[in-house]
């Protein structure tokens, strides 16, 4: 018996240490290229073993604790050192499936230990002695994908999630990181932050380091106030004396307040504190001086309150003016925050968000020139960049104005680009947040490293079936009659009317709809996680038989949900049956994504907002061609590392060739059980039964296993989107710098006005309530039912308006009971 517990006992070990993967990671230092590819200089140096089946956020949290980097303040990017035939490539783990690539490498004979270069990238907005840190923080995408919540792309009052996504093996990279990226544009004074990861980035694309308005006054204004002393303006005066009275836990009152004179005294009876000052005599400017001063105090220092009369919208707007330009997407919350920190009073939630589009306002200039200054950025935006494509309406009104309606923008590099992406297509919409409403409509490709292509935007007055059907055709002429274009969207009842037309129905287009969309809706409606949890395995399976059985399974578990998902086409939502048009992308987490990077954006008057992508995407495309120098492949990084890992895989399968067919092979496999599955793979036809290779455009393990029997090179079967040449290709064209808006050429026509009907009622603005687990729009799938929250039903009777607690029939129900005694015996 002890023999055999050793034994057991050693073989326990051995399994375990057979699950371990030794990982050498580098921080501190520098990523350089060296003869063989990616290497790295200096730092610190550590290594550790981890789980082969450890997930991807617990391999983050491995990293933040070996590195000691504050979560709270800093991201962490992992780059692989990952062998390829002609030495390394970098390859970026950022999702649970690089994470399972990199961990088969790991696991490698030949390989002793996995490099791992750490990189920190901040998070914190830095303000001197005062720096505030804004934590980002937000829902990451289960990769398990048990459960997929949706990025909130609501209102900025109740979000301040970092965007990045856990994306699938069929979407891959968010938004990458671009801390090395340079800008070339002549009109920035200081080159933004270039982290597109992050919300917290410097918006100097659309507003210099100067911003007009701003006062800047000493902060120890309690030692400077005395008579005789200037200020440039009774602006900056009024300023000074308000940090005073704030500093000193002191209020006053304004006695008189003429463009000539500013007289003021304390707030409490008997304190003899007085300040008069006005406009400087013999003097061409509007100098104001102070000609009287009684001070300091004499009454008693009262107890701080909760407020402070003198801090008001435009004091605090001074204060976070460069707080909300290094952040658009920073909340009334944290300005609370700040200001209590730095004041030690609570400011009321409506008064940080009236700072706050006050900083936009002096940053930015107000919403109503902003809508009459979109024509000329226009005009100049089409005369430097040959090729963009802009269509703006409106509704004249009269002679000298005209209402804003919609606008559609499409930068030429990106329309060239997309020319070398995959024909697919996510779209996507979201709320502006700003002082007039509307919706921000988004169009996005992926490109050959499954990294995000922004293609074409568009801003509308309301979301209904004709702005939409505009979007869309718009889109059509711009990438002009691509065949088999695959347009991959939510369940939007205005989206389903638009694609329903003629001209987007099979085979001039087709329509593919998001599968977490598709299963929050089905959630919606059963209330039955397990179901739904099957309901996304069914979507994601390659194969008709392994969709099939699912399928099979929850016809047995319920009869309705099997009707439910009948009503639905199998082609619009199951991969097994998508016939091969969206290359086994299933959601539309790259339109959301990019919503979530411009979440801060959506608050700007509308020409900021459309300069602020031109410039997003001037520097994103600068950091992808850096990308490629360090590519030293013939593939992109995905790919390079999907045929490793099924390289591997290939060398366990066993081919046959049948002789009687040609470039025809049997391929067999064994499960996990060790029972064998047979596939044929066709290589004259390009096509296995696996599925893998006619939906993703690049070889699977089966292919790879009959390549290999007849020395016939696997490579040979990868699409042309995959290439580094033609990643290169897909971000060569340049965005062309403007000139200064001096130099716009001028607007001849009526003046473009906000639409009066959008403009955002007074009051506290209401937050937007996420009605369904992904999306904020009430949106309906196909089929009855609301994505949506709507009117909640009574429980006993199933009607809208009253809860079961109020319920009539339910009371009546009661009444009707035999009395209960209450009553003791004697």
């Amino acid at each position: 018996m002890q023999i055999c517990s050793l034994t057991s006992t050693l073989q326990s070990t051995q399994n375990m240490a057979d699950q371990m993967v030794t990982l050498m990671c580098r921080w501190n230092g520098k990523i350089t290229t060296a003869s063989q590819g990616l290497d790295y200089e200096g730092g610190k140096l550590k290594g550790v073993r981890i789980n082969y089946n450890i997930l991807h956020s617990e391999l983050l949290d491995k990293m933040y604790e070996i590195t000691g980097y504050n979560r709270r303040q800093f991201d962490i990017k992992i780059t692989c050192r990952y062998p390829v035939s002609r030495g390394y490539i970098a390859y970026m783990i950022d999702d649970l499936d690089s994470t399972e690539i990199m961990l088969e490498l790991g696991r490698h004979p030949e390989v002793h230990a996995v490099e791992l270069y750490l990189e920190k990238e901040a998070l914190h907005i830095g303000s001197g002695k005062d720096a505030l840190v804004v934590v980002q923080s937000g829902p990451d995408y289960d990769e398990r994908r048990d459960e997929s919540p949706h990025i909130n792309v609501g209102s900025e009052e109740n979000q301040t999630g970092d965007p990045v996504q856990e994306l699938n093996e069929t979407e891959g990279n968010a938004w990458v990181s671009e801390a090395n990226a340079t800008n070339n544009i002549e009109e920035v004074e200081r080159a933004p932050i270039d982290e597109l990861t992050n919300a917290s980035w410097v918006s100097d694309a659309v507003a210099s380091n100067h911003v007009p308005g701003v006062l800047i006054v000493p902060e120890n204004v309690k030692d400077v106030l005395h008579v005789g002393q200037n200020f440039q303006t009774k602006q900056q005066l009024q300023h000074a004396v308000k940090e005073y009275a704030i500093r000193e836990h002191q209020q006053y009152i304004v006695l008189e307040s003429t463009p000539l004179l500013l007289a003021l005294k304390c707030k409490h009876k008997g304190c003899l504190w007085r300040l008069r000052a006005s406009l400087k005599k013999n003097s061409s400017s509007s100098c104001f001086v102070i000609t009287k001063y009684a001070g300091p105090h004499t009454c008693v220092k009262p107890s701080i309150n909760q407020d402070h009369a003198q801090l008001d919208a435009e004091f605090i707007c001074s204060k976070i003016v460069g707080m909300v330009k290094a952040q658009l997407s920073i909340t009334p919350a944290a300005i609370q925050a700040h200001m209590e920190n730095v004041y030690d009073y609570n400011i009321s939630y409506m008064k940080a968000w009236k700072a706050k589009q006050k900083a936009f306002e002096k940053i930015f200039g107000n919403w109503e020139e902003s809508y009459a200054l979109l024509p000329r950025y226009i005009s100049a935006l089409k005369m430097t960049n040959s090729g963009t494509i802009v269509m703006l309406q409106s509704e004249n009104v009269s002679d000298q104005s005209s209402v804003f309606e919609r606008v559609f923008w499409a930068f030429s590099p990106s329309i060239e680009g997309f020319k070398r992406c995959r024909p697919v297509i996510s779209i996507d919409s979201t709320q502006l947040s700003g002082k007039y409403g509307g919706i921000l409509l988004i169009a996005t490709g992926v490109d050959g490293n499954n990294g995000l292509f922004p293609l074409a935007f568009a801003i509308v007055v309301k979301e209904n079936g004709s702005s939409w059907s505009w979007f869309l055709d718009n889109i059509r002429d711009i990438v002009g009659n691509q065949s088999g274009l695959c347009i991959i969207s939510d369940c939007h009842n205005d989206i389903l009317v638009a694609m329903s037309r003629p001209e987007w129905q099979e085979p001039n287009a087709f329509h593919r709809i998001c599968m977490r969309h598709l299963a929050s809706n089905f959630n919606r409606r059963f209330h039955d996680a397990a179901i739904k949890n099957l309901l996304t395995r069914a979507a994601e399976q390659n194969q008709p038989q392994k969709y099939d059985r699912i399928i099979e399974l929850i016809t047995n578990i319920s009869l309705n949900a099997r009707q439910w998902i009948g009503e639905i086409p199998a082609q619009q939502w199951a991969l097994a049956h998508d016939d091969f048009h969206r290359f086994g992308i299933m959601t539309t987490n790259m339109s959301e994504t990019v919503n979530s990077v411009l979440k801060g954006a959506r608050a700007l008057p509308i020409t900021a907002l459309v300069r602020l992508t031109f410039y997003r995407l001037s520097t994103y495309f600068i950091t992808r061609r850096e990308q490629v120098a360090a590519y030293g492949s013939e593939f992109t990084p995905l790919v390079e590392g999907k045929l490793a890992c099924y390289r591997k895989r290939a060398l366990g399968h066993e081919v046959k060739w049948l002789n009687d067919v040609p470039e025809v092979f049997e391929v067999i496999t064994r499960g996990t059980k060790g029972e064998p599955h047979t596939h044929v793979v066709n290589l004259g036809a390009r096509t296995c039964t696996c599925g893998k290779l006619q939906i993703y455009g690049y070889p699977c393990s089966h292919v790879i296993a009959a390549c290999q029997s007849i020395m016939l090179d696997p490579q040979t079967f990868v699409d042309d989107w995959y290439k580094v040449d033609t990643f290169a290709l897909t971000y060569a064209p340049d965005f062309r710098s403007l000139p200064d808006i001096g130099s716009w050429p001028p607007h001849e026509g009526p003046t473009i006005v906000p639409p009066p009907d959008r403009e955002r009622s007074r009051g506290r603005p209401q937050s937007v309530q996420l009605q369904n687990e992904i999306d904020e729009h009430g949106r309906r799938c196909v089929g009855p039912e609301r994505e949506g929250r709507g009117p909640s039903n009574c429980s006993a009777c199933k009607k809208p308006g009253h809860n079961r607690r109020r319920c009539l029939l339910k009371q009546g129900e009661a009444s009707a009971l035999p009395q209960q005694s209450h009553s003791h015996p004697s």
